[in-house]
């Protein structure tokens, strides 16, 4: 009997599940680890647009990671809690992202080009228990959707 690849897919498809264990942390795997065994290693390397070239260490983001868990804790944020993160593309996001995933927490990604509108339906739709905001610009969409609701 010939088994189409259509039909493998299928059961593929069906029978998979991921291997992760119990006490799995994301931020532990792609952060923590690399800054005890590398801590010097560059981990972001960024260009600004005059050319400008800054670098993060992976005990750096670590250390900004731990500082920003803690003050996220201290806020009340657990384990799977929503945090929105309203920010352009920044080593700063990177480290929010961290921390709210060191938590237990999940991050919701907020595009800052979005009109107030969109971003209360993403809070909303989410259920985020905090929002970090960039900039003042951020700050004033976020204060315009919490007066509207």
């Amino acid at each position: 009997m010939l088994v189409s690849s259509a039909d493998q897919y299928d059961a593929l498809h069906r029978d998979f599940r991921w291997q992760v264990p119990e006490h799995f942390n994301i931020a532990e795997v792609c952060c923590a680890r690399w800054a005890r065994h590398t801590p010097n290693a560059v981990a972001i390397c960024c260009e600004a647009e005059s050319g400008a070239v800054t670098t993060h260490t992976y005990s750096e983001l670590q250390r900004s990671a731990n500082r920003l868990s803690h003050a996220l804790r201290g806020m009340g944020v657990k384990r799977g809690d929503r945090v929105a993160i309203l920010s352009e593309n920044r080593p700063e996001w990177v480290i929010l992202d961290l921390a709210t995933l060191a938590v237990g927490a999940v991050s919701v990604p907020v595009y800052p080009t979005l009109p107030a509108s969109q971003i209360a339906h993403i809070l909303s739709d989410s259920g985020a228990k905090a929002v970090i905001a960039e900039n003042a610009k951020q700050v004033a969409k976020v204060a315009e959707v919490r007066t509207s609701t």
